[in-house]
């Protein structure tokens, strides 16, 4: 699974549908703010002529993308620990808040509704949605945690073995 969704980097479009159900909201909200810094820094390099300032604003251009790429690694790598049925759940999170975000559009363009109407159907499926994503980012930092522990115990391990210790 992992090793499919990496593949599909060259295809940005494809790769945030196929990485949506399983990233985590801190790694979204960091990549985010550094693609944001990533495209000041890129203006403000090309708008300077100053070689020094240049040469700065391309090393924080730089950290910023190998950043926001180890970020992205290590979302990538976690999907392939996370069991089918986790998986199948993210999964299911995510069809049913792109289908409230389509039902909320429709009420939206819906003209026989009247406005105190709309806003009350919109209000229902905007408590639905936040239910979802906080039942998703739950999930999230639960399959996290299970990984850093599985981490953390092979390494103690590999530590114990080579120090000759029992773990």
């Amino acid at each position: 699974s992992g090793f499919l969704i990496g593949q599909t980097l060259h295809s940005p479009v494809i790769f945030k549908q196929m990485m949506a159900p399983f990233m985590s909201k801190t790694a979204s909200q960091t990549l985010v703010e550094n693609r944001a810094k990533i495209l000041d820094l890129g203006s403000a390099i090309e708008a300077t002529t100053d070689l020094d300032v240049k040469a700065d604003l391309q090393e924080r251009w730089v950290k910023l993308v190998a950043d926001n790429s180890n970020i992205l690694q290590a979302e990538i790598d976690r999907v392939d620990d996370i069991s089918d049925v986790d998986k199948n759940t993210l999964i299911d999170y995510d069809a049913s808040k792109i289908d409230i975000l389509n039902k909320i559009n429709k009420i939206a363009l819906d003209n026989s509704l009247s406005r105190e109407q709309q806003e009350a159907q919109v209000k229902d499926l905007q408590e639905e949605f936040h239910n979802i994503e906080n039942q998703r980012t739950t999930l999230i930092e639960e399959i996290k945690v299970e990984q850093d522990i599985g981490t953390a115990i092979k390494t103690a391990k590999d530590v114990s073995t080579i120090k000759d210790v029992k773990v």
